[in-house]
């Protein structure tokens, strides 16, 4: 079996820095990562 497709689906890479982003908050129609190597913040939708 390969459980990883799901982990990477998880993983966001910062644009600024390419630290992984952390779920930060779970929002209605998207969620709200933060970076936590430099702190920047990026809102993605929810697929």
């Amino acid at each position: 079996m390969n459980d990883e497709s799901n982990d990477d689906s998880d993983k966001i890479t910062c644009a600024c820095c390419g630290h992984e982003m952390k779920l930060e908050k779970e929002l209605q129609k998207s969620n709200l990562y933060r970076c936590s190597s430099c702190g920047i913040s990026d809102t993605r939708l929810n697929s």
